[in-house]
């Protein structure tokens, strides 16, 4: 009797934990309308390491992606090309040039060289883009930020997500923020200038 009483506990016990993480909230991570058929035409062009640069003259506006394997975006950035804010210069994807102004002339070259696309490109899968007020961004992200910290005049905001193939495989990771869905991890960086946002890092853990 105690044994069975105990095997009873034990599922429900389980079955809670399931359904707790069955129901528990989803985001999907963002990214942009770049398509792998662009990526292909352009990433042997120019590009840093696995890196491919596009850009937007009437916009001013780059977008950079690192690729991972079968065109995984690793990681994704957009900035507007006079406004590159120190902490993405010193991201460790950039190793081109070694002090800050080195890096700046650097990245001056590497926009000069990027490949032309248009506008439509330039906005997010979520509706994110560059000249959006941090109010805005602040309702489709309403959670607490990981790290909010201010360099210059510069104001840096990033939320990590823990991905729901990462909760199946280690629970004790999660957060309280919505799982990444089909994500081992997702991680969003907004740098506002005067509230306004002018530049974002997007990251997609690989495992």
């Amino acid at each position: 009797m105690v044994k069975k009483l105990h095997l009873t506990l034990l599922f429900f016990t389980l079955t809670i934990c399931c359904f707790a993480q069955d129901t528990k909230p989803a985001i999907t991570p963002d990214n942009f309308p770049i398509t792998n058929n662009l990526l292909t035409q352009h990433k042997d062009a120019y590009h840093e390491g696995d890196h491919v640069w596009f850009t937007n003259t009437e916009l001013k506006q780059t977008l950079v992606f690192e690729l991972g394997t079968d065109y995984h975006r690793f990681k994704t950035y957009l900035f507007y090309n006079n406004i590159i804010p120190e902490a993405l210069l010193n991201d460790d994807w950039f190793s081109s040039a070694h002090n800050t102004s080195n890096k700046v002339e650097v990245f001056k070259s590497y926009i000069k060289n990027a490949n032309p696309v248009n506008i439509n490109y330039f906005t997010s899968l979520q509706g994110i883009e560059l000249g959006q007020t941090k109010k805005q961004i602040l309702k489709l992200y309403p959670y607490n930020p990981d790290e909010v910290n201010t360099t210059k005049d510069i104001e840096k905001y990033t939320w990590n997500f823990t991905g729901d193939i990462m909760a199946d495989m280690e629970p004790k990771i999660q957060n309280d923020k919505p799982l990444a869905k089909d994500s081992f991890g997702y991680h969003f960086t907004a740098y506002f200038k005067n509230d306004i946002l002018v530049g974002l890092i997007l990251v997609n853990d690989i495992p």
